[in-house]
């Protein structure tokens, strides 16, 4: 099969069959627009990467749950994302997001210039080979790097992508030198653990399971290295103990210092083992960091004008186990659950994610400075500067 793109040029693209989803064009060129305004404010140059692949979970996830599939599992409905009133702010309707617009993948995929496709459209048939082009978004809400509730893990997605690379849909070369791997996991392992631990964070295995939670994420990111990938951006862990499933105990006035000393543990083993790895298996991977820590810490410190309450979700559930989107079907699916007015007055969209606004605000933060990107410029990595 001649592949989608070759030597750093498009073949074989037409319009025909590219996807347009469940949102109008109007949604693409509302992020070019900012892509474009933020490309100017920050340096000028055309960017590096012609394809972007995105493995990880519900802060990448552009639609990747199945919209139709309702069953409960012991985090929620699988189709959660696809229930009101996620998508409120854009499109206006669910588009498989957990959040009320855009996620780090939107904003991250614009500025790039791109428009990577959720893989179950390509799985179920609804996006044509040429939708490829720009790349393919395997993340899935819920996944780990080990098993989660059925949820597709990290492995999982990237032997979906070895499928798509070893069919000869990217040429290799085109692989090394232009595309660009998105990985990120955002604790879904460590939701797992608490779940299934008496004393949750506060476990005496705590430390050995970060140690092999860790050591998948190595051995996913060689496994794409093997595969011919050499450009990634990596996220850290956020401070979990500020999420709002955790300070909803505190009336959302304070993060959980106790959850919250996982992310540290996490984020250091992290450094040291992908420095080890760089030095011993990827000696020629070029890789910037998306330090979620430091970003959500300065966000959550400095309170930013527009965000009153940073820790209060602007989707609220009516009971403490409930969650966003929940309905009462004995009384003619009346929500269960409170909307702020103005999303963009909200950091935290629901209990765990941020709102479009606060992701805007993240993207801001990792374009601002090499503080929050392990010491590189996103935009010196991004771009070929003029």
């Amino acid at each position: 099969m001649a592949p989608l793109v070759e030597s750093g040029r498009s073949k074989g693209w037409s319009q025909q069959g590219t996807v347009r989803g469940r949102a109008s064009m109007a949604y693409f060129a509302t992020l070019i627009l900012v892509a474009l305004l933020w490309s100017a404010g920050t340096a000028e140059g055309r960017p590096k990467f012609n394809t972007l692949f995105a493995i990880g979970d519900s802060y990448l996830d552009t639609g990747n749950r199945n919209p139709v599939d309702g069953t409960q599992t012991e985090i929620g409905p699988v189709n959660q994302d696809w229930l009101q009133p996620y998508g409120i702010t854009f499109p206006r309707n669910p588009a498989g997001r957990f959040s009320d617009g855009f996620l780090l993948t939107d904003y991250l995929a614009t500025f790039m210039g791109l428009n990577p496709v959720p893989y179950r459209l390509y799985s179920t048939g609804a996006a044509a080979l040429p939708a490829l082009r720009d790349g393919v978004n395997f993340a899935v809400g819920g996944a780990g790097v080990f098993d989660n509730l059925g949820f597709t893990k990290t492995g999982d997605q990237i032997t979906q992508l070895k499928e798509l690379v070893t069919a000869g849909l990217y040429d290799p070369s085109f692989i090394a030198d232009s595309s660009l791997i998105l990985y990120g996991v955002s604790g879904n392992d460590y939701a797992a653990f608490t779940r299934n631990n008496a004393g949750g964070v506060s476990a005496t295995g705590l430390p050995v399971f970060i140690q092999q939670v860790v050591a998948q994420i190595m051995a996913d990111l060689r496994s794409l290295y093997a595969l011919g990938f050499r450009n990634f951006a990596v996220t850290k862990l956020q401070p979990v103990g500020c999420l709002p499933t955790y300070t909803m105990a505190f009336d959302y006035t304070m993060c959980n210092d106790i959850v919250n000393t996982l992310t540290p543990m996490h984020n250091s083993l992290l450094d040291t083992e992908l420095n080890l790895n760089m030095q011993l298996y990827m000696r020629e991977a070029n890789l910037i960091y998306l330090d979620m820590e430091t970003v959500f810490n300065d966000i959550l410190t400095r309170r930013p004008t527009g965000f009153p309450t940073v820790l209060k979700p602007c989707c609220t559930p009516n009971f403490f186990t409930g969650l966003c989107g929940d309905v009462d079907i004995s009384n003619n699916r009346q929500p269960l659950y409170s909307v702020c007015s103005n999303p963009s007055q909200a950091f935290f969209w629901d209990n765990n994610h941020p709102t479009s606004a606060g992701w805007q605000v993240v993207f801001e933060r990792l374009l601002s400075s090499p503080i929050f990107t392990g010491g590189k410029s996103l935009p010196e990595f991004l771009l070929t500067l003029y």
